[in-house]
């Protein structure tokens, strides 16, 4: 009890002698030494305020500038030195020093080996800074919010965020950074990888505190990047180059931080990308309509300069005819635009003038050789100031965005546009969608027997296609599928005079046009229609395969189960004495296809749809036999060829009720290569060795009327 009261009388003593010397030590904080300690060892001061040190114990001084047992700089932001002295009970006040800059000040005692001891502390002076600003305005949710400029400001010019020089800052809002974003179709973190962002950034920092009602109209505030940001004041707002102030003076002890509600550009800077070039030029309207046309604006808008961490096409060049250059070639073909906007060269048109690689105009010299998107190689020929490409002059020194370049053209660098001719006329396709294109469907034209063209719908919601056709030329459209789809897609076909000869529906997949002639009268004496029923067993359509349909030895549809499993039929008008034959031609899966031929009443004439069974020809169908000279009670032979085709040198003729029979076999020019009797119906013929090819087998009753030939 004695020495805790000892104890407690000493420690008055302290406090009473100690407040004796601080009275004349006076400061807005203290520091008191004693045999190796600074206490506190660790103080946090703000800018401008005193630090009084008091030694009541040995002799000791205060060094901050270099440590005393290593002789490293302490790199404080200003050195400071108290000379050294002998503590006393009632404490001998060693100094008073104001930190006035921020920052971090270590120090030691320089006296004998106190510092190697230990005695070392450190001052910290805290400002409230714009740093600390702009974490304290993210933290509370102030509206409006612009926490993602903080962290640029952060990341990018953080030395103006804690210097002692003041600066006037100037925010876009969150809602602002979010728009630019969509602008220049990047995503929040690849805005940081623009390479121009530092300079960007330094165009929002202004030397100075300008608060909000210092902003005058017709100011023109300095930035740290060197231009100037013109302030404009009115009964609208106060504007800086553009952007309104919508909040404002978040004071700082160095600066002040103004809201924007958009975000500023310094000039001279490229734009966002190829497409936004185009998008905003008031003269590339048209090529703007094109590229939405044909759904490439999504590819010239990626940034893939700027965020490389995904596969997406580009950068780009873009030649640019202009839309006086686009009115020139709609009046040559006498197109509106929505006349170009559906044709069917509207595709290698545009791609015609994209180069997927990024062009700049350092890089063009007399014979710069360049590959468009169709594959196909342009060259650009001139000077500086004078360069060309084909029959188009270059605009301009071209345009720098964050993709590519877009360079202006006086001329379209059009493909070969045909003029389709027919002796019936001019034939019009048109292709619909809901919007999106066909993606990997297409339709097959066939002219007569001769695939003309495979025509798709790469984008948009319709597309014309123009193909002459001559008189008495059969016209198939047929529509393939991959996968799902079709249900949003059909198609139309006009004729020469523009009148609607088919259209298509889309149930499941659009319906394929066939046999549609040209040019040809009505058909006269009409007995009825056949019905072709084609199947599928595995229910993805025949490919390649097809059903030949010749009337009188003339070629007239070519059929095809384009997509699905089927039944799939197909209706054929039959003429008083018209002769069919029908010949399969084989798929890669031939045993997957059938096919059943019904008669005018519906009976079956055959049915060659059996399981994993390929089919075979039908020959010589008389469905309505000539009433001139013909004897009514004759039957009706329907011969079928089997196998058809085949692998081996073998076949037989079938028929109900059909007799011994004269076979010849020929080669397609005429040469006779085999001939022999078959005995019975289906019984085998065995020409002997044969070439892989195809023959012509003729045949005739020995003892009846039934003739004819078919192809093997």
């Amino acid at each position: 009890m004695i020495q805790y009261a000892f104890r407690m009388s000493w420690s008055l003593a302290i406090l009473w002698c100690c407040a004796m010397a601080w009275g004349q030590c006076e400061a807005d904080h203290n520091v008191i030494v004693t045999n190796f300690e600074f206490t506190p060892s660790s103080l946090t001061v703000v800018p401008g305020e005193t630090v009084a040190f008091i030694n009541i114990e040995g002799l000791h001084g205060v060094n901050g500038d270099s440590s005393t047992a290593t002789g490293a700089s302490f790199g404080n932001p200003e050195v400071f030195a108290l000379n050294q002295a002998e503590g006393t009970i009632e404490g001998t006040c060693l100094g008073v020093v104001t930190f006035d800059i921020p920052g971090v000040y270590q120090y030691d005692c320089p006296v004998g080996y106190n510092a190697e001891a230990g005695m070392q502390a450190e001052i910290v002076v805290d400002a409230f800074d714009l740093a600390d600003l702009l974490f304290q305005t993210s933290q509370a949710g102030v509206e409006p919010t612009f926490w993602q400029s903080g962290y640029a400001f952060e990341s990018f010019v953080p030395g103006v965020l804690t210097s002692l020089t003041p600066h006037t800052l100037f925010a876009p809002s969150d809602q602002a950074v979010s728009d630019v974003m969509d602008f220049m179709n990047l995503g929040q973190f690849d805005m940081l990888n623009i390479p121009d962002f530092i300079e960007i950034m330094q165009y929002h920092v202004v030397p100075g505190v300008f608060m909000a009602e210092d902003l005058e109209d017709g100011m023109a505030l300095q930035t740290l990047q060197g231009q100037t940001l013109p302030v404009v004041v009115n009964g609208q707002g106060t504007f800086v180059d553009g952007a309104q102030v919508i909040a404002g003076d978040y004071v700082a002890d160095n600066g002040v931080v103004h809201v924007l509600d958009s975000v500023l550009a310094p000039q001279g800077l490229p734009t966002q990308h190829v497409m936004g070039w185009i998008e905003e030029s008031e003269e590339h309207g048209i090529l703007w309509l094109a590229i939405q046309q044909l759904g490439l604006q999504d590819d010239l808008s990626f940034q893939v300069l700027i965020d490389n961490s995904y596969s997406e096409p580009g950068p780009w060049t873009v030649w640019a005819p202009t839309d006086l250059a686009f009115e020139i070639l709609m009046e040559e073909q006498g197109w509106s635009v929505a006349d170009l906007m559906d044709s069917q060269v509207l595709y290698e048109l545009v791609q015609n003038h994209v180069v997927q690689s990024s062009i700049p105009p350092s890089q063009l010299t007399n014979g710069f050789a360049f590959t468009n998107l169709n594959g196909e190689v342009g060259q650009v020929l001139g000077e500086p100031g004078a360069w060309s490409i084909e029959d188009a002059n270059v605009i301009g020194t071209g345009h720098e965005t964050y993709n590519g370049y877009v360079y202006e053209l006086d001329a379209v660098l059009a493909p070969d546009i045909d003029t389709p001719e027919g002796t019936c006329g001019v034939w019009r396709l048109e292709l619909l969608s809901g919007g999106a294109g066909w993606g990997e469907h297409y339709v097959e034209l066939q002219l007569g027997e001769t695939v003309e063209d495979f025509i798709f719908l790469p984008n948009g919601s319709s597309m014309n296609y123009f193909f002459g056709v001559d008189v008495g030329q059969p016209v198939n459209v047929v529509y393939y599928a991959y996968g799902d789809g079709g249900q949003s897609e059909s198609f139309r076909v006009y004729d020469g005079e523009n009148n609607l000869v088919h259209q298509s529906g889309v149930n499941p997949w659009p319906a394929p046009a066939f046999g549609l002639q040209a040019c040809q009268s009505e058909p006269t004496n009409v007995c009825g229609e056949l019905t072709v029923e084609m199947t599928d067993d595995w229910g993805d359509g025949w490919d390649i395969g097809a059903l030949k349909v010749y009337i009188n030895d003339a070629f007239a549809y070519e059929l095809t189960l384009p997509n699905g499993q089927g039944p799939f039929g197909v209706s054929l008008p039959v003429q008083e004495g018209d002769e069919f034959d029908f010949i399969y031609v084989s798929s890669y899966f031939p045993q997957e296809n059938g096919y059943i031929v019904r008669g005018l009443d519906g009976e079956v004439l055959v049915d060659e749809s059996s399981f994993e069974q390929t089919p075979g020809n039908l020959v010589n169908v008389l469905p309505c036999p000539s009433t001139s000279g013909v004897d009514d009670e004759a039957p009706l032979k329907n011969v079928t060829l089997r196998p058809n085709p085949s692998d081996s040198p073998a076949f037989t003729l079938q028929g109900q009720g059909l007799g011994a029979l004269k076979v010849t076999l020929s080669s397609l020019q005429g040469e006779v290569l085999w001939s022999g009797i078959q005995e019975d119906s289906g019984s085998p013929v065995h020409p002997g060795a044969l070439a892989s090819g195809v023959y012509l087998i003729q045949w005739e009753e020995l003892h009846g009327t039934s003739s004819g030939t078919a192809r093997w």
